[in-house]
Formats: C-alpha cells, structure tokens, sequence
C-alpha cells in the first residue's frame, strides 16, 4: 500500500467533519466560513476523492473535472424542476448540489481547485511503504 494513498483517505476522513462544522460556524468571519469556504472544502473533498479511487490520475486533470462539474452544478441552481426539487428537499440533497445561486461562489470553487489540486500532489508525494525486510541470509559454499 502507498503511504499517499493512505494520507489521502485520511485527509477525506478529515475534510468531511470540517466541511460539515463550516455550516455550523459561528465564531470570526462566521458568514464567509458558513457561504464560501465550505464551498473551498467541497472541491478538495472531490479532488481527494477521485484521486482516492483513481491515483494514477493527474491532480491538475482531475481539478479541472471536478470545477467544471462544481460550477454546472451551481449553475443548476438557477433551475427548478420537480426532480431537483425532490432532491433538494432534504439535507444531503442541499449540500451536495445547493438551493442558491451565488457568484461569489464560483471563485471560492476556483480557489479550493487550486488549493485543493496543490494539496493533493503533496499528499500524493509519499513513497511506497516498504514491509521490513529480514537480513539476507547469505549461502555458504
């Protein structure tokens, strides 16, 4: 097993608490965490995930699919049809495709794209974890 494959399963198991306490927040700056940087959070929870499941893609590849489908998807906001509506109406529904379009999100998704892409290539950096060898028994002749 890679060690970047294990630190990027737990910067997932990291990032979804943090991601969920963004809409919880209510210390300094409690309106930008609540509205955009959970936003941030939410495309490196993508990037990490695909890289995840697939770490043999290209950081930088995988960010450019992951702000492509984050921003149709906050345009999606502006549409309302039964079937998003239904998924709408409940909590993961909301917080996976949301209920308002905002432009400032769209920066905050490009923030975390970048972000989010340059931390993954950190993560992805780790070297192959090697199980301890036992010295080599040397043969005699």
């Amino acid at each position: 097993m890679q060690l970047a494959h294990v630190r990027l399963g737990l910067a997932i198991l990291t990032i979804v608490p943090a991601g969920l306490y963004t809409k919880h927040y209510t210390g300094p700056a409690a309106t930008w965490v609540h509205n955009y940087l959970g936003g941030v959070f939410y495309e490196w929870f993508w990037i990490w995930v695909w890289m995840w499941l697939r770490p043999t893609s290209k950081p930088a590849t995988v960010g450019f699919l992951v702000l492509g489908v984050t921003t149709l998807l906050e345009f999606l906001q502006l549409v309302s049809t039964p079937w998003l509506q239904a998924i709408r109406s409940h909590w993961v529904g909301q917080a996976l495709v949301g209920t308002s379009f905002s432009w400032l999100d769209l920066p905050h998704y490009v923030l975390g794209t970048l972000s989010g892409v340059y931390l993954a290539r950190w993560l992805g950096r780790a070297k192959v974890i090697q199980p301890a060898s036992s010295p080599s028994k040397r043969s005699s002749t």
